[in-house]
């Protein structure tokens, strides 16, 4: 329903940024716990003692681990659908929309970064490039961009 030239601000889960999340899901669904009060309170104190085999670290450090419908949010969603960059690609073509950026890409040290691996694209507005960019970094970026109707 955009109008030609509108402009449409989308945040998206991002799958590569969600992975530890993603891997905590799986432990528990395989424990096949119900998403109670209870639950969730004694989950999250495994979690705090490190009771799990895999490192939840992100998972602690994360604001929404420490309100408890948050976290059931977090830990307990059922059908969070996690993108890719070719997924956003992907929708651009197929909603006629063009990319403007990344929200990150406002930060003055996140562009100065990516300009400096990337000359010819100034703007960040090249997925191609964002795609490469981000398989080099150590901790992944949020997908919270602009886009317009062509």
């Amino acid at each position: 329903m955009l109008h030609q030239g509108g402009l449409l601000h989308l945040g998206v889960y991002s799958e590569q940024k969600r992975a530890p999340i993603t891997q905590a899901r799986k432990v528990l669904a395989s424990r096949a716990l119900r998403p109670e009060p209870e639950v969730i309170r004694a989950v999250r104190q495994e979690i705090i003692r490190g009771a799990f085999e895999i490192d939840l670290k992100n998972v602690r450090n994360s604001r929404d681990f420490y309100s408890l419908s948050a976290c059931r949010d977090l830990l307990f969603h059922t059908h969070e659908q996690p993108l890719t960059i070719e997924d956003i690609q992907k929708a651009m073509r197929e909603f006629g929309l063009r990319f403007l950026g990344f929200r990150d890409f406002q930060k003055p040290s996140f562009a100065k970064a990516y300009r400096e691996r990337f000359p010819t694209d100034p703007s960040g507005t090249d997925l191609k490039m964002w795609k490469e960019y981000e398989s080099r970094l150590t901790s992944p970026i949020g997908y919270d961009f602009w886009c317009q109707k062509r």
